[in-house]
């Protein structure tokens, strides 16, 4: 329970919950998987939104006849809003082109009538929505914690809901009143837990916080302890209006646990404190025995936030003693502490469960496959792990995750052992009807698809010549079809690679036999016992499509490619004291030297035409470049490093930087997306990340932070500041990238740059020209698995119905940071 001391806001809270019975729908309209929808309903010509009347029809692809009419629905019992469209022959759709023809999208509209402007804070489970022109990201998952706070106008407002799936569609929608100015979101606080007779802490710990005013907060504190605690106050940075920010902190006890305690929960006081108000709560803790599973938190070099992960210690640890590790991936919408309790208690190893950042998280890609690295680390660090018997392991989404990260690092595991594994996005639920596939041109295509091409784990299944690995598949999976496993299963067996394919049958997605959960299955256990990573093999084999993902194995790296849209391979042999190499695509490569390197001579063979002979060295790697066509031995100390596409600007801490330099309609506008980020932020990724203004980006911020830019240079001052060093860049109303003049259609642009006030951090920049541009510059997203993003796009209003077949300029910059 909330104990609220603040001061009234200037604007008012609805009073009443307001709960719209009725909805003009209609839909649906074909929408291809993993992509933003198409352009479906008519623009007028003077820029003001449609509004629908019932009996309006629209064209549709997948309804009978070709048109989808607005019909009026009304909530059923439960308040949930249900779609219904009966003209669309959906088992018909699916048996000819099978589940991607299902996937569509579909408006649901209402007016709500308040008497004065007022703040609400709106529920959306499982869509997203508008009020008026303002659009939201909503409760995606429907996890009831995410109230977004709005701002309705006096009089009308008209909400548009979004709805989406594959088939008919349920959500929910409603307004209820802002009961704290301050929110303490309590139910997604990521929190340790405490072991009896332990430790005292510190702990790690994050609570978001939820500004449902107008007015920035100022001062912010945020206080905890108390009551068996030991008391303690954090400064919190500024929170924007109408915004989320997650805070972390840390808490300890004032006195070891004793044996026990009522409930096997303590409660922890805390309360965020800022100039005018207080607003307090309580956190639930869990007590554990020292062998029971547990949830510990870390924080996170991403973003500086604090993430959990779940663990099992073995049955009768002994701290002295190295044990295996079972390094499990959960599956969607699966906690990791959920996974952990899926698994008997090993007496021969620690089982580990990382989060993916959520339950459905990234698929194990991007974030997911970092947050996986970190968990990894941070218990090697702290636990007596024995590093050469390291088992990967997952179900599901957590089995392709397997393929993922055990593809690109290989030489971590002793084993990997997928069950139910999907192969990637566009195989397992294909792409088809994407306007992108139907609409965009080769050489669009050529760049998205190698963006995506980290996700292509069929094509790097040789990376695994090392990893032996075991398949667990259920005959009867109709949610991960066997279709998909056995995809690996024939390349392993044609590559003669150690593996073992188990399809069991008539199981289907998830099964247990006499209690044992298919990811604890017997036989898979007594495979992992068996393995044991040797840490310098005879042979490698490493590809790759993007060496900051990662660029080698075991001693092998690579450290440049000669064309970037095309993967890079290196392969290499050692016997009797001689390594033979070949390459394909490499500019620079890393040997890393045996152990007894240091005491004789050794021979290098490389791409059959070059020898050398390397001599004793107290380096442990010798590098070889390409220069003017031949090989040589590099020795020099610097050279340039890969960077990541667009998304690399949020895999190391970043703030969201709104400009202020334009009116105040369109501050206000910036201002939204930077919150609209931020909240997706907190809810895909349980991240933290603060929103400031242009005019409070400070020397520190420039120093420690990559800047995610909101405006142009006519908007944003940061953006002003440095247009003049960037390759991209609006004169004229034109985009101009380096000397190229664009065609005037090119109106929005992302991309990603070192930032010219400090080249050790990057700058991402959102940018268009006039209303429309700045409207479109969002287009693109790159927060979650499967976007396909380069380093810079430039596009037209064209992108709404053609996808990537509005996109006018794309790519990659070289290792200069030339397009």
């Amino acid at each position: 329970m909330f104990l609220i001391l603040s001061l009234l806001c200037a604007v008012p809270s609805i009073q009443d919950t307001i709960f719209p019975q009725e909805y003009l729908v209609c839909g649906p309209f074909l929408r291809g998987v993993r992509e933003a929808g198409w352009r479906n309903l008519p623009e007028p010509k003077d820029g003001s939104r449609y509004i629908p009347k019932k009996g309006d029809t629209h064209f549709s692809v997948m309804a009978t006849g070709g048109w989808v009419v607005w019909e009026k629905v009304e909530l059923d019992s439960t308040g949930w809003l249900t779609t219904n469209y009966p003209n669309v022959k959906w088992d018909t759709l699916q048996d000819f082109y099978g589940i991607s023809a299902l996937f569509n999208s579909g408006y649901a509209y209402a007016k709500v009538k308040v008497k004065k402007r007022s703040r609400a804070l709106a529920v959306a489970m499982r869509c997203g929505f508008l009020i008026n022109d303002a659009s939201y990201a909503g409760d995606i998952y429907g996890k009831g914690y995410v109230q977004v706070p709005v701002v309705l106008e006096k009089g009308v407002n008209k909400i548009w809901l979004r709805l989406g799936g594959a088939g008919d569609d349920r959500v929910k929608f409603m307004l209820i009143p802002v009961d704290d100015d301050v929110r303490l979101i309590t139910k997604d606080a990521t929190l340790s837990d405490l072991v009896y007779a332990d430790s005292t802490g510190p702990f790690l710990a994050a609570l978001p916080i939820s500004n449902s005013t107008e007015d920035w907060l100022e001062d912010v504190k945020l206080v905890v302890g108390g009551d068996g605690f030991v008391s303690d106050t954090f400064d919190l940075p500024p929170i924007a209006p109408m915004s989320f920010y997650k805070a972390s902190f840390e808490f300890a006890l004032d006195a070891l646990l004793p044996d026990s305690v009522p409930g096997d929960t303590l409660m922890l006081p805390v309360a965020v404190v800022w100039e005018g108000g207080r607003t307090e709560a309580t956190l639930t803790l869990r007590c554990r025995e020292p062998d029971q599973s547990r949830k510990e938190t870390f924080i996170s070099v991403i973003d500086n936030s604090v993430q959990y992960y779940g663990i099992m210690p073995p049955r009768n640890y002994d701290p002295a003693r190295k044990y295996p590790l079972i390094f499990s991936l959960h599956g969607a919408g699966v906690q990791a502490i959920g996974l952990v309790n899926a698994y008997t208690q090993k007496d021969w190893a620690f089982v580990v469960s990382p989060t993916n950042r959520r339950p459905f998280g990234f698929d194990w890609q991007d974030w997911g496959r970092l947050d996986a690295l970190e968990v990894l680390e941070k218990v090697k660090e702290r636990y007596p792990i024995d590093e050469d018997r390291i088992h990967l392991t997952g179900h599901s989404m957590g089995g392709h995750g397997v393929w993922h990260v055990g593809l690109t690092h290989p030489d971590l595991f002793a084993s990997a052992s997928p069950g139910a594994g999907w192969t990637n996005h566009q195989l397992y639920v294909p792409w088809t009807w994407q306007k992108s596939i139907l609409y965009a041109e080769p050489w669009q295509l050529a760049v998205r698809d190698h963006a995506l091409r980290t996700d292509n784990q069929l094509a790097r299944l040789e990376n695994a010549s090392n990893l032996p690995i075991y398949i667990l598949q259920g005959g009867a999976d109709d949610n991960v079809p066997a279709f998909q496993a056995r995809l690996y299963a024939k390349r392993l067996n044609r590559l003669g690679f150690d593996y073992h394919y188990e399809e069991v049958p008539e199981k289907g997605h998830w099964w247990s036999d006499d209690g044992i959960a298919c990811v604890n299955w017997r036989d898979m256990m007594k495979f992992m016992k068996k393995q044991r990573r040797d840490p310098y093999p005879e042979h490698v084999y490493y590809r790759t499509a993007d060496l900051t993902q990662n660029n080698g194995a075991y001693w092998l790296s690579i450290h440049a490619v000669e064309d970037r849209l095309r993967d890079a391979v290196i392969e290499g042999t050692y016997e009797q004291r001689d390594f033979n190499i070949t390459t394909a695509n490499v500019q620079r490569f890393a040997l890393r030297l045996p152990e007894e390197a240091s005491l004789k001579e050794m021979g290098v063979i490389i791409d059959y035409d070059y020898e050398f002979i390397v001599a004793p060295t107290r380096n442990d790697s010798v590098v070889f470049k390409i220069t003017e066509g031949s090989w040589q031995i590099d020795t020099s100390s610097t050279y340039p490093l890969p960077h990541p596409p667009i998304k690399g600007a949020y895999y190391e801490p970043f703030v969201l930087v709104y400009g202020t330099r334009s009116d105040s309609e369109t501050t206000a506008k910036l201002l939204h997306r930077a919150a609209g980020e931020a909240q997706r932020w907190w809810v895909v990724a349980n991240g933290t990340v603060r929103i400031v203004p242009d005019t409070a980006v400070t020397e520190e911020i420039i120093s420690s932070y990559n800047l995610i830019l909101f405006g142009n240079a006519g908007q944003n001052a940061v953006t002003a500041r440095i247009e003049k060093d960037l390759p991209i860049r609006i004169e004229d109303d034109r985009f101009v990238v380096s000397q190229e003049i664009l065609p005037p259609e090119a109106i929005a642009a992302v991309f990603v740059y070192p930032n010219p006030l400090n080249d050790a951090k990057k700058v991402l920049i959102f940018e268009g020209i006039g209303s429309d541009g700045l409207k479109l510059s969002g287009y693109f997203s790159s927060l979650y698995s499967g976007a396909g993003i380069p380093d810079y796009l430039i596009f037209s209003d064209a992108v709404h119905d053609k996808g990537w077949g509005g996109v006018i300029k794309v790519g990659f910059f070289d290792a200069d940071w030339k397009p």
